[in-house]
């Protein structure tokens, strides 16, 4: 995975040793929920969670469902 040009974080995903969250949109058009999907399997222990029925905006969409994933992850962390 290439962000900036040419720096690739890809492989460092792996070596993560933090607790993570990835969070997104189940409907997002513009970073596909698959992606966050690949990024959450390649991070140990990362936690993903997708908010239905949102797209790139999840936060805005439904920002209470929004909070409850943080406020959970970070009572679990």
């Amino acid at each position: 995975m290439k962000l900036l040009g040419n720096f690739d974080v890809w492989d460092g995903l792996a070596e993560l040793r933090l607790p993570t969250l990835v969070l997104g949109g189940a409907e997002d058009r513009i970073v596909p929920p698959e992606n966050g999907r690949r990024i959450a399997g390649r991070i140990p222990g990362a936690e993903r969670v997708e908010i239905p029925e949102t797209g790139h905006a999840f936060y805005l969409e439904e920002p209470e469902a929004t909070n409850a994933a943080l406020l959970d992850f970070m009572d679990g962390n």
